[in-house]
């Protein structure tokens, strides 16, 4: 399995052997052009689209220089790519081998896609391709209420598992230490104890202080340091590297920036979730799950943590959301598991590339 350098514990962790296609942080492709000039601001939500797809096809093109000597002593029958990995079509097209999409999101790529391919020109040039290569397939996780339409490849349902990096577990973890309702709350696994460019540290901090006015038991999920320097903020409850698969069917209500792997596992324990997109590629998946009932979508802007903190107060109020949230976990529990799906990925060499 191929992913950046900050993944490659994580993919380890797994069991699987992992290989670095880039030592360097996501955000320097966000804010950087190839040659290194600083990525003029978006003035439009149009601009901001376009730029986003813009800097997913940088990471790819780098991505595909990496994996190129690697092919040479390992040659793949197959390439498996997620939503927004844009280095698997290319690196199947150049190795004339069959490329299947398997999400791990509920993303809508298609609005970026104008973007990767004006990126990812010179690439596509020297490969003979005037558009990125649809899949021969999409293995999607997506619940049927909440799937999003990639194009026109057949789509396969396959079944969401959770799964993170784990942790020696704490009687706290598996349950609540208090008659209060218990709140996860988590910024995703890329904050850092300082200030990024997305300035999720600070906005982890005034959620904490916010929702510490709730009567909660409060659980902030956030890496080692992060939770270290958090601690002494929380009046009742936990931080800590917390595997959210573990703890999330423990709480009543779980408060994220909504990231893929964390919405979709609240969805698979019944959670219902606040959520606060940042960008617009969250937004559309987190307005579909408020229009489900399960949750609550807070839009970015003034007064957001405010926003967010009725939120929450909101839908521990309202136990129908609890119930439209139990719906999507039995719509993802009747998907086909994973296993079932390796068929498909059988098929997929047995066919061989498309034209």
């Amino acid at each position: 399995m191929a992913g950046s350098e900050q993944t490659v514990e994580a993919i380890t962790a797994s069991g699987l052997p992992a290989f670095a296609c880039t030592n360097r942080p996501l955000s320097e492709f966000i804010l950087y052009e190839r040659d290194g000039t600083r990525v003029a601001p978006a003035r439009t939500a149009e601009e901001m689209v376009f730029g986003a797809g813009r800097w997913f096809g940088r990471y790819a093109a780098t991505a595909l220089r990496s994996l190129q000597p690697l092919t040479e002593y390992f040659r793949p029958d197959l390439v498996v790519g997620g939503s927004l990995s844009f280095v698997a079509p290319l690196l199947a097209t150049q190795l004339q081998v069959p490329y299947v999409r398997q999400t791990w999101d509920m993303y809508e790529i298609t609005p970026y896609l104008s973007g990767v391919e004006h990126e990812l020109e010179p690439e596509l040039v020297e490969l003979g391709l005037s558009s990125l290569p649809a899949p021969i397939s999409t293995l999607d996780v997506a619940p049927p209420s909440l799937r999003p339409h990639h194009d026109g490849s057949p789509h396969r349902a396959i079944r969401f598992v959770p799964s993170n990096m784990q942790a020696a577990i704490e009687p706290w973890m598996i349950r609540a230490q208090s008659d209060r309702p218990r709140v996860c709350l988590t910024m995703g696994s890329r904050v850092q104890t300082t200030d990024t460019f997305d300035t999720s540290f600070q906005k982890l901090r005034d959620l904490i202080a916010g929702l510490s006015r709730l009567d909660v038991e409060l659980l902030v999920a956030a890496p080692p340091k992060v939770a270290a320097s958090v601690g002494h903020l929380i009046p009742l409850g936990h931080a800590g590297f917390i595997p959210l698969d573990l703890v999330a069917p423990t709480c009543d209500v779980l408060v994220h920036h909504a990231g893929g792997v964390s919405t979709l596992t609240a969805l698979d324990a019944g959670t219902p979730q606040v959520m606060l997109p940042d960008a617009e590629i969250w937004e559309r998946t987190t307005k579909k799950i408020a229009a489900l009932g399960a949750g609550i979508s807070v839009a970015p802007g003034d007064g957001v943590i405010e926003r967010a903190v009725q939120a929450c107060h909101t839908v521990l109020g309202d136990s129908a959301v609890s119930g439209s949230a139990d719906k999507l976990r039995s719509e993802i529990r009747s998907m086909p598991h994973p296993a079932e799906c390796v068929e498909e990925l059988e098929q997929a060499v047995a066919i061989g590339p498309q034209p």
